[in-house]
């Protein structure tokens, strides 16, 4: 009547992921009749949208809405023709790294500019999905979890999990819990769906054939009745639904609130004096804050990734001047090149709790930053150019590293080699103690070489094609806590700008020999690239005269 075009869609009661997420909060598991009910549904659902012809790509428990009786598929704005081709350029797709298969990891990792789409894409994620219905939390968290802890940063940590992901030589290893929930289950959800082979992967169709789900009658889909949610947790599921969506237009309340007494980082755990009572709290992300009373200020202690790369210890009454202690053991940096030592840089900071009471509830709490239970790992990326190039230098950059070298071989032969000191990533310039020392050389073909304790191989640091780029830099005396420190920064490419590699050595003459060494590298490679051009452009020249020659004849 307005003139104007509506959609009316009907109202969804909530997603699957908040019904896992209160069933999680109430400590119960599932039964197998309501794993039953809810696999079927989901797994028509999608198996519906598969025989319109049409590829989800992000499927995931939060796109699995309940509505009335039913469980129903949501979000497809941003579904893809079967047998298209997705562009790196294509900033319309998005995906959810949890829930993403091999190939589509393989895709975002690889050199291939397309992506051809098959229903197999998202067989895999309902599997990954059906999954949680046993576990009631993200499957491969945890797998991503040990992998942050291990690459220190969400962006490194995302291209490793994803490479892990792509590599079919890497078998999917799930949680006891899962593989013991139900035989007909596991088949379906484990050796039908979640195979790294996506040729050996069933089609939804045939899932919906397969004796779990075969035989299960679901309400509103199969029949006209209704059936509550096993638990009657409607009304809590969707109070809980209320919060989170107010909770995005409103500061998030903390974990936990509470006293701690921190011990002073150069103090000594027997002295009460070095001891510190603090108001202290876990911000809703999972950081360690308090108020400082000397700048009158809330301030962040320890920040959410830094807890996660610990370790917590209770300490027995009467090892501390407090009773009730804790220890937080973090790992500073476990990139490749701290874990090159026989050890790996650690920082123990110790806590006390006011009773054994509030111990324990900052404990467990504390651990659930450790486990990541805070980070939402499920959050959808949209695919782009710039995402897909970041993935694939990353690719280049940890692999050159990994790459083995032979140094029996003339152009990986030494042209000047000594020890050198060597910052760990992310690691504090000032503090000795984020300093490694290890055998450097600089080769022959232009390589900076190392020789790894870790792995008992020599490797590269920087390929020859880096080192004829690279830019390098003596830092001044006082910005380091080393002399004769120097940076080699690889050139950006693409807009991406590189983090430095930092080095130092132990005297000046070593410094200057090795900086001396690359740009006379360097001074030959440019040489030799214009010796090159100059010969492509006589060739040219004589091809043109040669040309005209035989045009006149």
């Amino acid at each position: 009547m307005d003139g104007k075009m509506y959609v009316v869609t009907e109202v969804a009661d909530y997603s699957l992921k908040d019904y896992l997420a209160a069933r999680q909060e109430e400590g119960g598991s599932m039964s197998e009749d309501t794993v039953r009910h809810i696999s079927r549904n989901f797994v028509f659902a999608c198996a519906v949208l598969h025989a319109k012809g049409l590829v989800h790509l992000d499927i995931k428990p939060e796109n699995i809405m309940r509505c009335g009786a039913t469980w129903k598929l949501i979000d497809v704005d941003g579904c893809t023709a079967i047998n298209s081709k997705i562009s790196i350029n294509d900033s319309t797709i998005s995906f959810s790294p949890c829930y993403c298969a091999p190939e589509w990891a393989h895709f975002l990792i690889e050199d291939a500019d397309y992506l051809r789409v098959n229903d197999q894409l998202d067989v895999w994620s309902v599997g990954i999905s059906l999954c949680e219905l046993v576990m009631l939390d993200a499957v491969l968290k945890p797998k991503y979890a040990a992998i942050y802890r291990h690459a220190g940063s969400h962006r490194k940590a995302g291209f490793l999990f994803l490479e892990w992901l792509a590599n079919k030589e890497e078998s999917l290893v799930l949680d006891k819990k899962i593989m013991t929930f139900h035989k007909e289950f596991v088949d379906l959800v484990v050796t039908k769906m979640l195979t790294k082979d996506e040729k050996a992967r069933w089609s939804l169709a045939e899932c919906l054939n397969h004796p779990f789900i075969a035989d299960c009658v679901v309400a509103g889909l199969d029949n006209n009745s209704s059936a509550e949610v096993e638990g009657n947790l409607v009304e809590k599921i969707q109070a809980k639904r209320r919060e989170r969506i107010e909770e995005l237009i409103t500061d998030k309340p903390p974990l936990i609130v509470g006293v701690l007494y921190k011990l002073n980082s150069d103090g000594a755990v027997m002295n009460k004096e070095h001891w510190l009572k603090r108001d202290m709290w876990l911000a809703h992300n999972g950081s360690l804050c308090y108020f400082s009373q000397k700048k009158g200020k809330r301030l962040v202690l320890l920040e959410a990734a830094a807890i996660a790369r610990g370790t917590i210890t209770l300490i027995d009454n009467g090892e501390c001047a407090l009773p009730w202690c804790f220890s937080l053991k973090m790992e500073v940096d476990q990139t490749q090149d701290a874990a090159a030592l026989n050890g790996t840089p650690t920082e123990i900071q110790m806590y006390a709790a006011e009773n054994e009471e509030q111990r324990k509830a900052w404990v467990a709490m504390l651990n659930n930053v450790i486990s990541m239970k805070y980070q939402n790992l499920d959050t959808r990326v949209l695919i782009s150019k710039g995402l897909i190039e970041d993935y694939r230098n990353f690719k280049i950059q940890i692999r050159n590293r990994r790459e083995k070298i032979d140094p029996e071989k003339a152009e990986f032969q030494s042209v000047f080699k000594r020890e050198l000191w060597k910052l760990n990533q992310e690691g504090d310039i000032m503090n000795p103690e984020h300093w490694l020392k290890r055998e450097m050389w600089l080769a022959k073909n232009g390589a900076f070489c190392y020789f790894s304790k870790k792995e008992d191989k020599e490797l590269q640091y920087y390929k020859s094609e880096d080192i004829k780029s690279v830019i390098c830099a003596e830092l001044p005396e006082g910005e380091s806590c080393k002399p004769f420190t120097f940076t080699l920064t690889l050139k950006p490419t693409d807009g991406l700008e590189y983090a430095p590699g930092v080095f130092a050595a132990d005297n000046e003459e070593t410094m200057r020999t090795f900086l001396g060494c690359i740009k006379k590298f360097q001074s030959r490679s440019r040489q030799k690239k214009r010796d090159q051009e100059e010969k492509r452009e006589r060739e040219k020249k004589e091809q043109s005269e040669a040309k005209d020659t035989e045009n006149k004849k």
